[in-house]
């Protein structure tokens, strides 16, 4: 670790501004008018922030709703799925049972 680091780190060596003369030198340079041009630039902000924030809200509420119905038309297709391929199984059944009861053909008797 470089020297300089370290000793910072161990507190041996001091910035070159303490913290009395830092807030000075601050509040100096920020005027009462700095503050009255930030307060309705963060309001703004603020605004524009709850405002997307009630956008994505909504956005969620739809999508989440549109979720549902999408599950439940997904059950219910699986449900008409399961149906559909019932049938066909008794369908092949009943086929196989006419085809078992048609005569034998010439060529099947020799």
């Amino acid at each position: 670790m470089d020297t300089g680091v370290y000793a910072f780190l161990q507190g041996t060596v001091r910035p070159a501004v303490d913290r009395e003369t830092a807030s000075t030198i601050f509040a100096s340079t920020l005027t009462t008018k700095d503050v009255s041009d930030t307060i309705p630039r963060m309001e703004a902000e603020v605004q524009r922030f709850e405002e997307k924030l009630a956008h994505f809200v909504t956005l969620f509420q739809r999508l989440r709703s549109e979720n549902n119905d999408l599950r439940q038309q997904l059950a219910a297709k699986s449900d008409e799925a399961k149906r559909v391929a019932e049938k066909l199984d008794q369908a092949k059944v009943r086929i196989e049972a006419l085809v078992a009861q048609l005569p034998a053909t010439e060529e099947e008797r020799a």
